[in-house]
């Protein structure tokens, strides 16, 4: 299944303008499995909102990557607390650190 198809079965859609955001991240992704996806797009987003941090446009991107996170680790609990583990650890501190990192020093 891909992000896109598992998105579409969410039951309580977020407003519009988000839902729009958060498609746009998850389009086109089919490696992995959808936790994999979605935390991929994640990223992405919250990557593209450091890229541009004084700009306001630059909020969906991080409600975004909010929302992305956020259905990541719900698509992970629908298949166990293993894959939950797995998110949780490919998602560490870490990997946050080394991209805000990237981008303190100009690097994308």
């Amino acid at each position: 299944m891909s992000a896109t198809a598992w998105l579409a079965q969410r039951r309580s859609a977020p407003p519009a303008s988000l839902a729009e955001a958060v498609a746009r991240y998850a389009a086109g992704r089919e490696a992995g499995d959808v936790p994999e996806q979605l935390a991929a797009a994640a990223m992405d987003a919250l990557e593209t909102a450091l890229e541009r941090p004084e700009d306001r446009a630059g909020a969906w991107d991080l409600l975004a990557a909010d929302a992305l996170l956020t259905y990541a680790f719900e698509a992970a609990a629908e298949e166990g607390a293993a894959a939950v583990e797995r998110l949780a650890a490919a998602l560490g501190p870490d990997r946050f650190d080394r991209l805000l990192d990237d981008h303190s020093r100009g690097r994308t």
